[in-house]
């Protein structure tokens, strides 16, 4: 499961049932939940062992763009 752009601190908050929305995320042992956030006060929060993602430098990023298209 990917859940994309956690740049906001809504998914702390309770919904009306008193659960907070993390509540709903499936934790298996069997599966993998990806979260994305620009925010590194969010991810700390989320994940035990966050990676960082640093740019891509541009020379990189053309040739990505050019093996896609």
């Amino acid at each position: 499961m990917i859940i994309d752009s956690v740049d906001d601190t809504h998914i702390f908050v309770k919904t009306s049932s008193g659960k907070l929305i993390l509540e709903y995320i499936p934790q298996v042992g069997n599966c993998s939940v990806l979260y994305t956030s620009r925010s590194r006060d969010i991810y700390v929060d989320l994940v035990d062992d966050p990676v960082t993602v640093l740019p891509m430098p541009k020379a990189e990023a053309k040739l990505l763009w050019e093996t896609v298209i």
